[in-house]
């Protein structure tokens, strides 16, 4: 049974599921639209999420209501005044500009909302790049063990890990554990698991499989008979001894890694459905045939868009009984890296001065024909 032992909160900003109709952020349906939003506001596309498996369904867009807007001094701090697909008008934007999907204005019929949009004034010239500096991407990942005491508000009573943000890309044998020899440590939680963290939607994607829990080979999974088309395959996986399945939990943390600012969770374990964890297919060897278990960060918290750092953990554990005390226990499985700080440079320099500034959009054409609705043109960007 999932020990319910942290306060659940929502995820925050840009989910929408506890606000009501019409207010900044609530959930809708086409952008550009102002009747599904209050007064002053429109419907705007503002991220294209996607899953780290692509055999998984993609899930829609995110498409919420925002503040109209003429410039960016109509916004609060933080937001841009940036064009709204499928609209002449424009909102108060935070996050970078999103490519949208090809049939975010819907299908054909009346005709477009504006013509070709002019061509914007020439961008200003950026400032000089900094000297020396941090990597562009900075996701992280580990295997744990750790023990919780219920009695002391679950504090954390011992936690040892295995870094595997920098593995190679062959599959390797890693191992750790942990002395049981405290006698304090009976009726504690024992948790085994694995931990993604990343901002700002970077990839963060860690293969792990042929999982064996020691001593006495009392925990054991390949993944290979779970239905990797099920989303709960992973939440349902009972054990005897380790519960109803795997469990997640996530903690939100300010763009520094270390201010802390909200935890979420336990929730039963989802399969690929856009955050934590899922089956993977096609990317075992020999030894771990066609299924095996992937880990990413949480990329349903839309709390990634504004920098913050989203910790996401998948494990399962167990109360720590009288037979367990003497003994070490022991986790070893197979891993191999997947798509972690994908693309990102593995150091050098620092991020180059601020953009001068751009020229004025040009003007909007007229309105097209029949067909897919076309979308005003945009202003010209920053320089680099």
């Amino acid at each position: 049974m999932v020990q319910k032992w942290l306060l659940v909160l929502g995820v925050g900003a840009g989910l929408a599921l506890a606000v009501s109709c019409g207010r900044v952020g609530t959930v809708c349906q086409q952008s550009g639209s102002t009747a599904e939003c209050g007064d002053g506001k429109i419907c705007t596309l503002t991220r294209t999420p996607d899953t780290f498996d692509p055999n998984a369904v993609p899930p829609p867009p995110l498409i919420v209501c925002l503040r109209q807007c003429t410039e960016s001094t109509d916004c609060g701090e933080g937001e841009l005044c940036r064009a709204v697909y499928c609209s002449t008008q424009k909102s108060c934007q935070t996050g970078p500009a999103q490519d949208p999907p090809p049939d975010v204005c819907g299908p054909g019929g009346a005709g477009g909302a504006g013509g070709m949009g002019g061509a914007g004034g020439a961008a200003g010239m950026g400032g000089t790049g900094g000297t020396g500096g941090t990597l562009a991407c900075d996701s992280e990942a580990w295997a744990y063990i750790q023990t919780l005491d219920p009695a002391a508000g679950f504090n954390r009573t011992n936690f040892v890990r295995e870094t595997t943000t920098n593995l190679p890309d062959d599959w390797g044998r890693y191992s750790i554990s942990l002395d049981l020899t405290d006698p304090l440590l009976e009726g504690q939680l024992l948790q085994f698991g694995f931990s993604a963290t990343a901002s700002n939607f970077t990839p963060s994607g860690v293969f792990y499989d042929n999982i064996l829990i020691d001593p006495d080979a009392q925990y054991a999974e390949n993944f290979e008979a779970l239905d990797q088309q099920s989303p709960t395959a992973l939440g349902d996986d009972p054990d005897a001894l380790w519960g109803d399945g795997w469990i997640v939990f996530g903690n939100a943390f300010e763009a520094d890694g270390t201010t802390f600012l909200y935890p979420y969770g336990p929730f039963p374990a989802p399969n690929n459905t856009g955050g934590f964890s899922g089956i993977a297919l096609d990317q075992g060897g020999v030894d771990q045939g066609d299924q095996v278990l992937v880990i990413i960060s949480d990329y349903n918290n839309a709390d990634q868009a504004i920098g913050r750092r989203i910790e996401a953990n998948t494990f399962r554990e167990r109360t720590i009984t009288a037979a367990d005390l003497g003994g070490t226990f022991i986790f070893s499985f197979d891993a191999k890296r997947g798509n972690i700080n994908e693309g990102c440079p593995v150091g050098g320099g620092g991020a180059g001065g601020s953009g001068g500034e751009g020229g004025v959009a040009g003007s909007g054409g007229a309105s097209g024909a029949g067909g897919v609705g076309g979308v005003a043109g945009a202003g010209g960007a920053g320089g680099a």
